[in-house]
C-alpha cells in the first residue's frame, strides 16, 4: 500500500473545514439549548397565565355573588349595579 502525503495547502484546507464544521456543531448545540430554556420559559409562563385566569375567575365570582351584576371603577372602589 503506497502512502501519500498530501500538500501543505491541502492540509490547511482540511484542517480549516474539520474547524468551520466543529464551529457549526458547537453553534447549534447552543441554540438548541437555548431553545429548550425557552421552551420551558414558555411553559412556566402558560401555567402562570392559567393560574391567573383561575384567580380571575374566583376574584370575579366572589364579587358578583357578594354584590351582584355591576361594574367596578378600580380608580375610586366604586361599585355601579347593572
Amino acid at each position: 500500500m503506497e502512502k501519500i502525503v498530501l500538500s501543505k495547502e491541502e492540509l490547511e484546507n482540511l484542517t480549516q473545514l474539520q474547524n468551520e464544521q466543529n464551529e457549526f456543531v458547537l453553534r447549534l448545540g447552543q441554540i438548541e439549548y437555548q431553545i429548550g430554556t425557552l421552551e420551558k420559559f414558555k411553559r412556566d409562563l402558560k401555567q402562570n397565565i392559567e393560574n391567573f385566569e383561575d384567580k380571575q375567575v374566583k376574584v370575579g365570582n366572589e364579587l358578583n355573588k357578594k354584590y351582584g351584576e355591576g361594574t367596578i371603577n378600580l380608580e375610586n372602589g366604586e361599585f355601579i349595579k347593572s
